[in-house]
């Protein structure tokens, strides 16, 4: 039931939103771009939906990820979050057994595959010369969001066993721990430098200012697991009484509804905002205000259309769930 659970919680609203991208979303518009982008009998040329009509099966047995090889083929290139998320789902029990039994022989699987992680990362940013920009600046070279090191399971991870050591600690502590002022601002400021660093560390390469050989197999060996930690903070000084203002904020009660639609948000927001943005008959001017209006304009939608969706699909299969397996929680 553990698995099965998690199987039908993701699966039916995934599989109906691959249905929709590929049958419904010639439909939604048109534009210059548009029937070339969405066109779903492509002839000399490949289009998501024609990806979709190949390799859907991969997201329902949730090896998308690992197969096709190249993210540009994936189907709902955006979800290869929920296959990595599913496949480290499906080894938590083990490891979370050893932790609870054999607390050494548990520590020492995930200090073991945190360092098979890091391990491989390391040796495919060296043999492939992966360069560490947001933005591909050489051709020739892969970008540390390519195929290699972007979306495969032994490159991220290191995040979930963060979590899961966290869940550990506060299992252990009780989520009861006594620490002095100059700890807990101590700590918040380690968190807020390591998160910093993470998220402007590439911002001298946007200027042509590459990074050495060392600092790129650095940050790209690193950066996702030391956000992780960052944000392990976050949730460690919240759940321990040390998080302030930083708790309140996370802890209104606004943000309940919108995390019940959070998941259906995540499936549909890029196709809402590829469907304008190639429905759109002239190009852009850039411009700071543009953005802004845009990004407003799609968390808008993207919600809107989320919370249409969570009631007409997602609540409906998780109410037949409980009445196939009796499960007492509420929907």
């Amino acid at each position: 039931m553990f698995y099965l659970h998690r199987f039908l919680r993701l699966t039916p609203v995934y599989m109906i939103v691959i249905y929709i991208y590929t049958t419904l979303t010639p439909h939604f518009a048109t534009g210059p771009m548009y029937s070339a982008v969405f066109n779903p009998n492509p002839v000399g040329y490949e289009t998501g939906i024609s990806y979709c009509q190949k390799y859907w099966w991969t997201n329902l047995l949730y090896i998308n990820n690992v197969y096709p090889n190249d993210l540009m083929q994936e189907c709902l290139g955006w979800s290869w979050y929920l296959a990595n998320d599913m496949q480290f789902f499906i080894i938590s029990p083990f490891i979370i057994y050893f932790l609870y039994h054999k607390a050494p022989v548990g520590i020492g699987i995930c200090i073991g595959l945190l360092l098979t992680c890091f391990g491989s990362l390391i040796g495919l940013t060296i043999s492939k010369d992966i360069e560490a920009t947001p933005f591909p600046q050489n051709a020739s070279r892969e970008n540390f969001l390519g195929n290699s090191v972007y979306t495969k399971p032994y490159a991220r991870i290191s995040t979930y066993l963060v979590g899961m050591v966290l869940g550990y600690i506060l299992y252990l502590c009780q989520g009861k721990v006594k620490m002095s002022r100059f700890v807990a601002l101590l700590g918040w400021l380690v968190a807020t430098v390591i998160g910093l660093s993470v998220v402007y560390g590439l911002y001298g390469t946007l200027h042509g200012n590459e990074l050495n050989k060392g600092a790129t197999v650095m940050y790209i060996t690193f950066c996702r697991f030391a956000w992780a930690v960052a944000l392990g903070w976050v949730s460690f000084a919240c759940i321990t009484g040390y998080g302030g203002p930083v708790n309140t904020l996370l802890s209104w009660p606004v943000w309940i509804p919108l995390s019940r639609i959070n998941y259906c948000a995540y499936l549909l927001h890029p196709i809402i905002m590829m469907v304008f943005q190639y429905s759109l008959p002239t190009l852009i001017y850039f411009s700071d205000f543009l953005l802004i209006y845009f990004f407003l304009g799609n968390i808008v939608l993207s919600y809107s259309a989320a919370f249409i969706f969570s009631v007409c699909v997602e609540a409906p299969f998780m109410a037949l769930e409980k009445l196939i397996f009796q499960r007492d929680r509420s929907v």
